[in-house]
């Protein structure tokens, strides 16, 4: 296993001066919204107290942060963030003074600066969530956007399941992130048909409703060779993966995970082909 990348000093230096530029904006919200403060910080000193059993030391929450920012890995790091938001975002008010200093656009700024492969985005119910990026360009276009795109045109069957796998991914449970990708596929391909008043079978699997979606013209069948490439690459990609030995089928004497490079694969190839199916959908609509 590779080892975890060292922090430069000078990322530590610029949270840290966020999270005390965040904190005044927060602090001055606070008393003119409620007329009292309720300090964010104390929760995120409590809440790595109790997980670590440790007692950190300093006078007061603000000097506590510094130490854990100080000494955090990267992993370590991402997480004092994002309970520092998830406190915050708890009171929207709160959330309204975080947003306006540009608290999440600085943080993923100075990630990507010095290479740190995490990123703050807002996920479909609106919480803003931490994600490991291998690739900036990957994760936008797979996961980012079709997020982004189920949100928008309301199809909430899909939206839940995508992100779901997504989810699985990160906690590593693979065999539910390539079950959830699948789901996720085939639930837009409904709801596009759906939506489109063509004729499907809610029982139908990926296969019947890759044809359906030709039909619909959702799919193009216009350009032959386009559309058998299209056809061929959903009908071979995907559900192989989903029908390997693991998350659908009797695991024998010794049960085996999907390795994560299938579940990650899966997960992209299903985020490529929702954004695809949704563009074709609004292009017929």
């Amino acid at each position: 296993m590779l080892a975890e990348p060292q922090i430069p000093n000078e990322l530590r230096v610029k949270i840290l001066k966020l999270m005390g530029y965040a904190f005044k904006g927060i602090y001055d919200r606070q008393l003119n919204y409620t007329g009292f403060f309720r300090n964010p910080l104390n929760a995120i000193v409590n809440r790595f107290e109790y997980q670590t059993g440790q007692t950190l030391r300093g006078i007061d929450s603000q000097t506590k942060i510094g130490q854990l920012v100080n000494d955090a890995g990267i992993k370590d790091l991402v997480k004092i963030v994002s309970v520092f938001l998830e406190e915050i975002l708890r009171y929207p008010h709160l959330g309204d003074a975080i947003l306006g200093c540009d608290f999440v656009a600085e943080i993923n700024r100075h990630f990507r600066e010095y290479h740190v492969m995490y990123e703050f985005a807002a996920d479909g119910s609106g919480k803003i969530r931490a994600t490991n990026i291998r690739s900036m360009y990957l994760h936008k276009e797979t996961i980012a956007k079709p997020i982004s795109l189920l949100t928008e045109i309301g199809f909430r069957g899909p939206l839940e399941e995508f992100e779901d796998a997504k989810e699985a991914l990160d906690k590593q449970d693979t065999d539910k992130a390539v079950t959830e990708a699948l789901k996720a596929f085939e639930s837009t391909m409904k709801a596009i048909l759906q939506e489109l008043g063509h004729q499907y079978n809610p029982k139908w699997a990926a296969k019947d409703l890759i044809k359906a979606s030709i039909e619909a013209d959702v799919i193009p069948t216009n350009l032959e060779s386009f559309s058998a490439g299209i056809r061929t690459v959903l009908e071979s990609g995907l559900p192989p993966i989903r029908n390997m030995p693991g998350p659908a089928h009797g695991t024998g004497r010794d049960p085996k995970d999907v390795e994560r490079s299938y579940a990650q694969f899966a997960l992209n190839l299903c985020g490529s082909y929702i954004v695809f199916l949704i563009e074709r959908y609004k292009e017929k609509k």
